[in-house]
């Protein structure tokens, strides 16, 4: 299980006075832009992110030198709607020769991938 999170706080006054966009350096002479922007509102912004995530897994051997592994991890993230992150995993574990000293493992899942603090702002 793992818990992780913390506040996000942000200051971007960046294009709050306004920005000039030229199309080259003949108009920028002429003082003639084609592109003006501004940005305006809060400049300041905060927020709480919290990340839950819960795994559960058993290992059922089959026969010697064969064995499976299936899991579920469920994960969910503050200011996402969505509560339906169970994720299903297995994996497998086989031994091909008696001495058991060689093993070949593999598993395949469905995954899913975190929205960082710049992604939500």
């Amino acid at each position: 299980m793992s818990v992780a999170g913390g506040h996000v706080s942000e200051l971007s006054e960046r294009d709050f006075g306004g920005t000039f966009y030229y199309a080259s350096l003949s108009f920028y002479r002429l003082k003639r832009p084609t592109l003006y922007s501004v940005s305006f509102g809060e400049p300041r912004i905060g927020f709480n992110l919290w990340q839950f995530a819960g795994y559960l897994q058993d290992e059922i051997r089959l026969r010697p030198g064969f064995t499976l592994s299936p899991g579920l991890r469920y994960e969910i993230q503050t200011h996402l709607a969505d509560r339906n992150n169970f994720a299903p995993r297995l994996g497998f574990a086989w031994a091909p020769f008696k001495n058991q000293k060689t093993v070949v493992r593999g598993g395949a899942g469905v995954f899913y991938q975190q929205l960082e603090d710049g992604q939500l702002g």
